[in-house]
């Protein structure tokens, strides 16, 4: 498969998240500077909107051109619409729910941070894609003596639940203050809440809820700690899922069963767990270390899910 970029327009915000992704897609091997001799084609500019990251809650300072034009981005938006090419647009922004706008373009394949599950059958041309961490533990395996954690906001009636199973000793369960986080963090200057990271660092099991939104950034930032997420978030399909066995690295709970969650984590013995940390371990690097990475599982996703449309994927097995 070949791609290249299309409809170059320099007046277009862009976030520091898609100039780093636009760069490692263009470094690629796949990439050509000719639109003739692609297979599909990826916008040039910014529609992913990708605003908390790297310094979570400040959405100007995200910018490195511009800052968010709604009317630009929807003339932008409607320009892609309309092309008859095959083409992939990269989506960040939970308010704008491609994958159900695009569901009728048959030329059109949309990558979701926030792809649910109803949207998957409503559109197959979907690609669930990952945010990168905003906190990092750099994907370093260490030792841990917390059995489960979480810290974060009270946000939804699953973080509610969440904090009743705090016991001071295998269960850690914080609920900070709603925009406690504003302003105090940065992936590219390691601005990180300490409390949050030592948790991280030190919990077999980081437990990865739903907020406002389906998707978390505590996905990738658990893999990035060595941690087994642990994914309570009842529709959400989950990054890169038809490269990755999640059942292999994760353990995935019903929203309603928050209550059962120490006794199944519990019943996992010591071989087991470390062979999902290992697994984890090489989901992350593989796939979400870095936008060079994110890049490749992107195209590499777009080659499996649609052999038929861009060539038959020949790497052997499709999961990590």
């Amino acid at each position: 498969m070949k791609f290249a970029l299309t409809n170059i327009d320099d007046s277009m915000p862009r976030t520091l998240f898609w100039d780093r992704l636009l760069s490692s897609l263009t470094r690629n091997p796949r990439f050509t500077p000719s639109e003739n001799n692609a297979d599909i084609l990826l916008p040039a500019e910014d529609v992913a909107m990708e605003m908390n990251w790297p310094r979570y809650g400040r959405l100007d300072s995200a910018f490195v051109r511009g800052q968010l034009d709604q009317q630009a981005y929807d003339r932008y938006m409607n320009q892609l619409l309309a092309s008859l090419r095959p083409l992939c647009i990269v989506n960040t922004y939970p308010a704008i729910r491609l994958p159900q706008i695009a569901r009728d373009r048959a030329n059109i394949y949309v990558a979701d941070t926030c792809l649910a599950d109803f949207e998957r059958s409503l559109n197959p041309r979907t690609i669930a894609m990952p945010v990168p961490p905003i906190t990092s533990g750099h994907g370093k395996i260490t030792s841990k003596s917390i059995l489960a954690s979480f810290r974060g906001v009270d946000s939804h009636p699953t973080r509610t639940a969440l904090a009743k199973l705090h016991d001071g000793k295998d269960f850690i369960c914080q609920i900070v203050p709603p925009n406690a986080h504003i302003g105090k963090l940065d992936a590219t200057a390691s601005k990180i809440d300490p409390d949050y990271a030592n948790l991280m660092a030190n919990s077999i099991f980081a437990i990865v809820p739903r907020g406002d939104s389906l998707f978390s950034y505590r996905l990738t930032e658990a893999l990035s700690f060595g941690c087994i997420p642990v994914i309570i978030s009842d529709a959400w399909i989950l990054p890169f899922d038809r490269l990755i066995d999640w059942n292999a690295i994760s353990v995935r709970l019903p929203e309603s069963q928050v209550a059962k969650l120490p006794d199944l984590l519990r019943l996992f013995s010591a071989p087991r767990i470390a062979e999902m940390r290992k697994a984890a371990h090489e989901a992350f690097h593989r796939h979400f270390a870095d936008t060079d990475a994110m890049a490749e599982s992107l195209l590499r996703s777009l080659e499996i899910q649609f052999p038929g449309v861009f060539g038959a994927f020949v790497s052997g097995s499709t999961c990590s």
